[in-house]
């Protein structure tokens, strides 16, 4: 077993964000203060889905997208912010208390659907973030059919 070691950064204002926007279906923009603009990267995460990509738009604005969309979640969640140095071990957490709410909204499926005992129907589905749910963890979310797992 190692041991974890940290140290306080009691000299630095660390990162706060104050409000989240989703304008886009597969985005959040992390609105607040005291964001890393050089010599960092930022990482983010919702829903238990890690953003494919974060942008540092500046001090006050990071960008964070999901290439399969967000994951719908039922409830309001706090999405996670984060700040790794460089060249280092050291991360820095975004303060957040804002959260989002991202619902499952079905925009198509197969309409009369029909299949054979011996299967093989192709069924279509769409919902913005249903990939990303499904990728993300298909022993817990799937689609079944008949109380069949559909296959993908």
């Amino acid at each position: 077993m190692s041991n974890c070691q940290y140290q306080q950064l009691e000299t630095s204002s660390f990162p706060v964000v104050s409000s989240l926007l989703n304008p886009v279906s597969n985005e959040i923009k992390f609105i607040g203060t005291n964001f890393y603009t050089a010599g960092y990267l930022a990482n983010a995460s919702y829903g238990g889905a890690y953003a494919d990509q974060v942008t540092i738009d500046s001090a006050t604005q990071v960008t964070a997208t999901w290439t399969y969309g967000l994951p719908p979640i039922g409830a309001e969640e706090v999405p996670a912010l984060w700040f790794n140095q460089t060249g280092t071990n050291v991360r820095q957490y975004a303060n957040i208390s804002a959260t989002l709410k991202k619902d499952l909204t079905i925009s198509g499926a197969t309409p009369s659907l029909s299949c054979s005992f011996s299967g093989g129907c192709k069924l279509e589905v769409t919902a913005d973030g249903l990939s990303t749910i499904l990728r993300n963890d298909s022993v817990n979310n799937f689609i079944s059919v008949c109380d069949e797992t559909c296959e993908f």
